[in-house]
Formats: structure tokens, sequence, C-alpha cells
């Protein structure tokens, strides 16, 4: 059965701390109340994007492994340099995906 819930709790903030706050409730599909109620009480949400987002760090990494391997077995030079501005690339990937969790 679905408790009603009857009682508020007033906040004060700023104009730009209600805009940040109604965008993270919007980002994980919930009202900024259902949002305020399980982050105030469970603590951090984990969200479908904090999820994709290890995924995906565990993808760059075992691309950064694989790639480690093959540049280890290569004998040109010219070779290494692709591979390693490939794992620069995977690494500025995950520098990118590090500041949009930050």
């Amino acid at each position: 059965m679905k408790e009603n819930k009857t009682k508020s709790i007033v906040i004060r903030m700023t104009e730009e701390e209600k805009d940040k706050l109604v965008k993270r409730a919007n980002s994980v599909g919930k009202s900024v109340s259902s949002y305020i109620r399980e982050v105030s009480l469970q603590g951090n949400l984990t969200t479908k994007t904090d999820i994709q987002t290890v995924y995906e760090l565990k993808k760059i990494g075992a691309n950064i492994n694989q790639l480690v391997k093959y540049v280890i077995m290569l004998p040109v030079d010219e070779n290494i340099r692709k591979s390693l501005t490939r794992m620069n690339e995977y690494l500025s990937d995950i520098d990118r995906i590090k500041q949009n969790l930050l």
C-alpha cells in the first residue's frame, strides 16, 4: 500500500542551485521531490547513466590492454606510433567521461 506523503520541508537555495537540482532530477527521470527523498535518505543514486559509463570504461580498458599487447609485439616504429595515438585517444575518452561524472 502506498503511503501518503503529507509532511514537507522547506529549503532555500539560489536560482543556480535550483536549476542544477532540477537538471539532476530530470537526468535520472525523477521528480525533484522524489530525487531529494532518495538522495537524502539513501545516499547517492545509481543511475542507468552511471552503469553505462562503467561499462564503457571497462570496454576502453580492455581496448587499451589489447593495444599494449599489440605494441609489445610490433617491430616497426610507424606501427607503434599509430597504436600509441589510438591509446591516447582512448585515454582522452576516459578523461572526458571522468569530467562528465564530476
